[in-house]
């Protein structure tokens, strides 16, 4: 097989597909900085865009804009970077980072042979089908919380709350659109006819989407980390010119910071309602215990959930690189090498294609064990997008607190901002415990399923991988217990 070029062609098949070079990870962080400038531009012009409503009637025009179809900013709820990109620079930029990558170690396809595309119309049909779950979401939310708070409070609330479910930065599903697709070669088509070709496209796709929530969650991550950082200094700055302990300082600003935050946002809840001339209840404002009052997460419980989100995602994509570079890959090139007939170099590619739709989403279509992963990658699909809606609430959260430590805020300004902040808090709360749940509902079919097929489909070796130290299936016990 050598002698054909078939392992050259193969090894930069997968190379690319799985995205397993160095070259690919360039491009696609790349692509992904193309996607996210595209994003914050549109997220500037909507700002400045936004009707500059004064004093009173601010939350009651964010509440307008969310029923007419629009977000917190003005434009379009849904904002998908992948619209912005252009296919054309990001196919020369592959042939330009494929071109001179040509040496034994990181073997690649000929770039005449990898061609990109969008699907246009994939991407309006996700884009209208996310804008109608946002807007009903969003909808909902203000209408409960209008019968115990004020109408304008409530409606800022709730277009803060549908703007964290994704409409800032998208969904995981808009990677979908975006295809690399192998020509292929006449080696190639001795493993493989187009049909296969094209699921190693699927399974690429998957692994992009997996990549971008990952870059995402990191940056939300980094992003609070740093954001503590900076008030724990100053307050311990402060500690020090009043000559109190820096540590006991730390410690109280840690616990002070949600009842600090509290109390802003239910005076902002009483401006609101006065402004207006309505009626406040004190049973909706955030920490009153009411059934109305909206239901925050602390601080570190936000930052533990982004890094419970980021270790998921990473032990997910160190399984699946894994499983196909250190096991699948080697023993396909292995017995490529030691076929006595086309026959059984056919049946080795096959077995490698099963693999790879597996782990990677790519299977169109099963029963048994393919079902099984199905079920696996559509649960997968739910839980990368509660990511990036947890990544979206708290990068404009950290942006919010920033704003508001800043001296000489407009008042109106401040209110408004102190009510996004409410809904942002109590959407991150909704999401991690939707997280939760279906993070304990993946591991279950897991276990059960590894158990009835056995360990063939490796199933149970996915389940030991996400669950290393069995914290999820503790979690998940006293979940239940709890709730019996």
């Amino acid at each position: 097989m050598g002698e054909w070029g078939l392992l050259h062609q193969l090894q930069g098949l997968v190379a690319v597909s799985l995205l397993a070079s160095p070259t690919m990870v360039e491009w696609c962080e790349a692509a992904f900085a193309a996607a996210e400038a595209a994003l914050e531009a549109k997220r500037q012009h909507n700002k400045k865009a936004r009707p500059g409503s004064p004093g009173k009637d601010r939350a009651a025009a964010a509440g307008a804009r969310l029923a007419a179809g629009g977000g917190v900013g003005g434009g379009p709820s849904v904002v998908l970077g992948a619209d912005e990109l252009d296919v054309v620079e990001l196919e020369l930029l592959l042939q330009d980072l494929v071109s001179p990558a040509d040496c034994p170690e990181n073997p690649l396809p000929d770039p005449a042979c990898l061609h990109l595309s969008i699907n246009v119309a994939a991407l309006a049909e996700l884009r209208t089908a996310k804008q109608k779950q946002l807007q009903e979401g969003g909808s909902q939310a203000a209408i409960g919380d209008a019968a115990a708070a004020a109408t304008p409070a409530a409606a800022a609330v709730g277009a803060a709350s549908a703007a964290a479910t994704g409409g800032l930065w998208g969904c995981a599903g808009e990677w979908a659109g975006l295809s690399c697709r192998h020509s292929g070669s006449w080696q190639l088509s001795l493993l493989y006819n187009p049909e296969e070709l094209a699921r190693f496209s699927t399974a690429w796709r998957f692994l992009v989407q997996l990549r971008w929530v990952r870059r995402r969650l990191d940056a939300a991550r980094h992003g609070a980390c740093k954001g503590t950082a900076a008030r724990h200094g100053a307050c311990k700055g402060a500690a020090a010119r009043r000559g109190a302990s820096k540590g006991a300082a730390a410690r109280h600003d840690a616990a002070g910071q949600d009842a600090r935050e509290e109390a802003a946002v239910a005076a902002a809840m009483r401006a609101a309602a006065a402004s207006r001339g309505l009626a406040h209840s004190r049973a909706a404002e955030p920490g009153s215990g009411g059934s109305a009052a909206p239901k925050w997460l602390s601080g570190r419980q936000e930052l533990l959930l982004l890094q419970e989100m980021g270790q998921m995602m990473a032990r997910w994509q160190q399984y699946i690189m894994d499983r196909l570079l250190r096991a699948a890959l080697p023993a396909l090139l292995q017995a490529l090498c030691s076929a006595g007939s086309l026959d059984e170099v056919r049946s080795a590619a096959g077995a490698f294609l099963a693999t790879v739709c597996n782990l990677c989403n790519a299977r169109p279509s099963g029963k048994g064990a393919g079902g099984t992963w199905q079920h696996i990658g559509r649960v997968l699909a739910r839980l990368m997008d509660r990511c990036l809606a947890a990544a979206a609430a708290a990068a404009r959260l950290q942006e919010l607190r920033q704003m508001l430590d800043q001296p000489g805020l407009e008042p109106a300004e401040a209110q408004r901002s102190w009510l996004e902040l409410c809904g942002l808090r109590a959407r991150l709360a909704a999401v991690s415990g939707d997280w939760r749940g279906d993070v304990g509902y993946l591991l279950r079919i897991l276990k059960m399923r590894s158990t009835t097929l056995g360990d063939a489909d490796d199933l149970e070796a996915l389940l030991g991988c996400l669950d290393a130290n069995g914290y999820w299936q503790r979690l998940a016990g006293h979940q239940l217990a709890a709730a019996r």
